[in-house]
């Protein structure tokens, strides 16, 4: 017989339970070249162990065992293998054993000898082999798919997405666990009913796309609207697939992946892009501040939110503008200082820090604040920037990187709001100079030309003391325009200067006129020589000719207060009034109180009160003679030397300035 070889097929494993040894190798000859494996066995023992050993696709039984019955044997195999082909084949048939075969299941195949009986045998062997095996792959493929359907089953269920089938009307046909806890309806009170998750307004586009499925084409990635039970609208990423039935697709089964946090998320990077736009061009820190916390506040939701700037002389960091939240919520914003909050602690040392619950953190700056978690963002030598919750463990990781992200972005634009206001502070002081050009130089220079010409007429050669007195004032308002063009500049290069020497060597520069001055032990500092020896020069001038009894005749008009704190409170200028001698002056210069920096400090009249909040300010004289540059040379000395000034009455009723560390400076 011609067959052909299944080379893709294991050997077709055949077993003999039989006498005649040459049997296998007859059938094996007759359907050559079909693959075929004979294994002989003799035993109901060995005949089990041989089909529990590996799959056998048909055994072969004869009556001619020398040990034992064909048909024992055959049900013996039988009863534990039900479906295994077995033939039992005997040389004369009788009805008594062929009732036998039916009733234990196996071929009765009755046959006399020759090359006809063999061919037959051969015929059934291979017929029921090969139906075994088809028998048998179909069970793995059944198995298979049923163990696939499971597994399909179990993933339905169980993803974490929400999965649902819908028949050709939109009837939901299954819910999985995923839909259930996304969109809130149970299964049993989704299924049967018609998509609950679409929207009316929404209805057709559902409509478009299950068409565009049942029509037997894919959808992947579209974006689609939905709705939970609660009415929130949600939005997806749909992927769907047709189900084909005999007929064509009969459903669709739907994946769905909410995106609406990675929508909201773009949505507020666009935003801050917008608000990063905002603040290029903010024209001051205000403005700065404003925008920031309205940012927190609308695209971030972050409502109890407060920017604080660093204040340099104040060694601080005051708050510029927090959000209305904040406002009920604090009653007020703090002032941080070094050492007393946990702002300040992020600030000094330029970390981000988080805290899931302030209620939990004892270094915490109020003891009886409602705010439970915090976010607190250095904007570094700028400030920082800090949102709140009344709820512990209140931020996501993208609340706190998008905060991260504006903290930077207002890092920046702080960084170029100072920049400007300092080239607007130098536009100022060069206009201040033009107008010193312009009105108070030409007023002397007027004067002496007018002399001038009056001396020519008259020949009285007195005028021409006039005309040196008024070359004298240009003199000097040239030499303190020039002096305060440097002043401000920082001291990088300072050293230990002995402030005694230096006072004194400032003394005899200064025409006195008869006043006196007086160490009171003062301490050294680290300055530079050439500009304390300045500083003290401008005060001993300031006081010999504005604080004296002999320099002024109003009663009010001598000088404007700065702070009295001890920290450079800006740029301003003092002059005097007086009544009596500059000789009854005297001029004191010893340590502070604390033993932190100096002052220095006369028994003039004094500054009145009312006046010392623009007393440093370049420009400002309260006298005819005075140029209004003296004493803003001096605060800007101050500043270079990152000191403080404040200003005071002395114990005698004359002004009294105090120079020290910016941190010991306080409130008057």
């Amino acid at each position: 017989m011609s067959r052909n070889r299944q080379t893709d097929s294991p050997p077709i494993r055949v077993l003999y339970a039989t006498g005649d040894e040459s049997l296998p190798t007859r059938v094996e000859s007759t359907l050559d070249p079909v693959d075929l494996r004979s294994e002989p066995v003799t035993t109901v023992t060995t005949a089990l162990d041989a089909v529990d050993a590996a799959p056998v696709d048909c055994v072969v039984v004869t009556d001619s065992l020398p040990d034992a019955d064909g048909l024992d044997l055959a049900r013996a195999v039988r009863e534990e293998n039900p479906r295994l082909p077995i033939v039992l084949v005997t040389e004369e048939g009788t009805d008594e054993r062929a009732r036998g075969a039916a009733a234990a299941g196996v071929t009765y195949l009755p046959t006399t000898s020759g090359s006809d009986a063999t061919s037959v045998l051969a015929e059934r062997v291979l017929a029921l082999a090969e139906q075994e095996r088809e028998r048998r792959n179909a069970r793995r493929e059944r198995d298979r798919l049923e163990r696939t359907t499971r597994h399909l089953e179990s993933l339905f269920e169980s993803a974490p997405l929400p999965i649902i089938e819908l028949d050709a009307e939109g009837m939901v046909l299954r819910w999985n666990r995923g839909a259930e806890e996304t969109f809130g309806w149970a299964s049993e009170n989704a299924v049967g009913k018609f998509n609950p998750i679409v929207p009316e307004d929404e209805l057709d586009a559902f409509d478009r796309l299950l068409n565009q499925l049942l029509a037997g084409e894919e959808v992947r990635g579209a974006e689609v609207v939905g709705q939970t039970n609660a009415g929130k609208r949600v939005e997806f990423l749909l992927s769907a697939t047709p189900v084909s039935g005999p007929d064509g697709p009969q459903s669709v089964i739907a994946v769905l992946n909410d995106i609406t946090t990675q929508e909201r998320m773009e949505r507020r990077l666009r935003e801050l892009q917008e608000t990063a736009q905002q603040l290029s061009v903010s024209p001051s820190i205000d403005t700065v501040g404003e925008i920031a916390t309205e940012a927190a506040n609308n695209v971030l939701g972050l409502g109890v939110t407060g920017l604080w700037r660093y204040d340099e002389r104040e060694q601080a960091l005051r708050p510029v503008t927090i959000t209305t939240a904040a406002e009920d919520m604090v009653a007020g914003a703090p002032t941080f200082t070094p050492g007393n909050s946990l702002a300040w602690d992020a600030f000094d040392a330029g970390e981000v820090r988080t805290y899931e619950d302030l209620w939990n953190v004892p270094e915490r700056y109020n003891r009886d604040t409602k705010i439970r978690s915090e976010i607190i963002v250095p904007l570094g030598e700028q400030g920082i920037f800090i949102t709140g919750s009344t709820e512990p463990r209140e931020f996501s990781k993208a609340d706190m990187e998008l905060f991260r992200i504006l903290g930077a972005t207002v890092e920046a634009a702080l960084v170029r709001a100072t920049r400007e206001q300092q080239l607007r502070r130098q536009n100022d002081r060069l206009e201040e100079f033009a107008d010193v050009l312009a009105h108070d130089l030409r007023n002397p220079l007027t004067t002496a030309q007018g002399f001038l010409e009056l001396s020519r007429e008259s020949g009285d050669p007195d005028q021409f003391e006039r005309v040196e007195s008024a070359h004298d004032r240009i003199g000097q308002l040239i030499d303190d325009l020039l002096t305060l063009a440097r002043s401000e500049t920082v001291v990088t290069a300072a050293e230990s200067v002995d402030i005694a020497e230096a006072t004194e060597e400032a003394w005899l520069l200064v025409d006195t006129d008869g006043a006196s001055l007086q160490l009171a032990d003062p301490p050294t500092a680290d300055a530079d020589p050439g500009r304390l020896r300045q500083l003290f020069e401008n005060l001993f001038r300031n006081a010999v000719e504005h604080g004296s009894t002999s320099s002024q005749t109003q009663s009010d008009d001598a000088v404007e207060h700065g702070p009295t704190s001890s920290r450079p409170s800006a740029d301003h200028t003092l002059e005097a009034k007086t009544d009596g001698k500059a000789g009854c002056l005297t001029v004191t210069i010893g340590a502070r109180s604390d033993g932190e920096g100096f002052y220095v400090e006369d028994d003039g009249v004094g500054i009145p009160e009312k006046h010392r909040d623009g007393v440093l300010d370049h420009g400002v004289s309260f006298s005819d003679d005075g140029t209004g540059f003296g004493l803003s040379i001096v605060a800007d000395i101050a500043r270079a030397h990152d000191w403080s000034l404040s200003i005071r009455e002395s114990d005698a009723g004359g002004a009294r300035f105090e120079f020290g560390p910016k941190r010991h400076q306080q409130n008057a």
